[in-house]
């Protein structure tokens, strides 16, 4: 793909906050932001008064109960799993945390057509309220790093067969520095959203599906690591090179 010059500088400057770290055999990221970054709001009550809004809808939906129960399922997963922790156990490591800038998004959920689940959880980066910016609005976006998508399904034509494979959590296996993780939360129940319980914060640990800069953050790290493990399996990293990766 032809990259415009406003994308080759946003690509350089997010490529800088891409690290693997050797010991831990992972990718961490220190994001950049727009000079509008300060005057990105904090929205706490905003995204608060949103997810009360989509439990109620749940509450009166049919299939509410259900997608609901995915939906924590989806959550508890992924506390376990250290792609989000709750807010009170993201300071207990650090307590300077506190001081860092915060924003909060709202959640949804999107319906799959195929997949082991059928409930997706959104969150939504590009939240904002009349004459505010959004998370989003921060980002900076760069270039998608895919090739063309005419191209590689030409090629995949010159094939009888071929199999298709998925990178499990792709987005999700990129970590994000505290700095990053503060400016993502969103509320959540402990004991589900359907519960009494109180709404408390949770702080996603990693790159997060939908936000601007995750595609191509997410893309550097992968081609990084083509490159990084991959040296002696050429025929890998070609296909590699050419898988695509959707935002």
């Amino acid at each position: 793909n032809v990259k415009s010059l406003l994308e080759t500088q946003e690509e350089k400057i997010l490529k800088e906050g891409v690290t693997f770290d050797e010991e831990k055999g992972k990718y961490f990221v220190k994001n950049s932001y727009k000079s509008n970054l300060p005057l990105l709001p904090t929205y706490r009550e905003e995204a608060k008064k949103r997810n009360e809004s989509l439990a109620a809808k749940l509450r009166r939906c049919a299939e509410g109960s259900s997608i609901a129960e995915e939906l924590d399922n989806t959550v508890n997963s992924n506390i376990e799993q250290g792609v989000y922790t709750w807010e009170k156990n993201w300071l207990e490591e650090d307590p300077t945390r506190k001081n860092l800038q915060e924003s909060f998004c709202p959640n949804g959920y999107a319906l799959k057509v195929s997949g082991s689940t059928k409930v997706r959880l959104v969150h939504d980066m590009s939240f904002s309220t009349p004459g505010n910016i959004s998370v989003n609005e921060t980002h900076l976006k760069g270039n998608s790093l895919n090739r063309k998508i005419t191209h590689i399904l030409l090629l995949h034509r010159l094939y009888e067969n071929y199999s298709t494979v998925d990178i499990k959590r792709f987005y999700n296996s990129v970590e994000l520095s505290p700095r990053d993780c503060s400016l993502q939360k969103f509320w959540w129940k402990e004991g589900g959203i359907l519960s009494e319980d109180p709404w408390v914060p949770v702080v996603p640990k990693c790159l997060q599906f939908g936000g601007t800069s995750s595609q191509c953050l997410s893309q550097v790290a992968k081609l990084d690591a083509n490159d990084r493990f991959l040296g002696d399996r050429p025929d890998l990293q070609f296909w590699i090179e050419r898988s695509y990766s959707d935002d």
